[in-house]
């Protein structure tokens, strides 16, 4: 029985380990990639919970950058069925880091 204990009591550890381990790993890949403005507007702009999402983004355009923030405008699909054309506007904030954070996007008028 108590064999049987620790067997569990290690593959649990070695689970929650593992789970943390990739949790970090994922998180310091991001970081990286999200240092390139190209990148980091073409993910946050697809993969956002909300209304203001692209399916996929077929044109992206620099309206404005300096050292710590950007402005971007984005053209492509729709998430919502029949998939039109939309276009948004994203303001990204340079951190610390050095990576690019989405701080709001604003729709625009076709």
């Amino acid at each position: 029985m108590k064999r049987k204990r620790r067997r569990l009591l290690l593959i649990l550890i070695l689970a929650v380990l593992i789970a943390i381990s990739s949790f970090i790993i994922r998180n310091i890949y991001l970081n990286n990639k999200f240092q390139d403005l190209y990148y980091s507007a073409n993910y946050n702009l697809t993969s956002r919970f909300g209304s203001e999402k692209l399916l996929r983004v077929n044109n992206m355009t620099l309206v404005f950058s300096d050292d710590k923030t950007a402005m971007v405008e984005a053209y492509g699909l729709s998430t919502e069925a029949p998939h039109k054309n939309i276009g948004i506007k994203g303001r990204f904030q340079k951190n610390t880091s050095g990576s690019w954070e989405l701080e709001d996007t604003y729709s625009l008028e076709e």
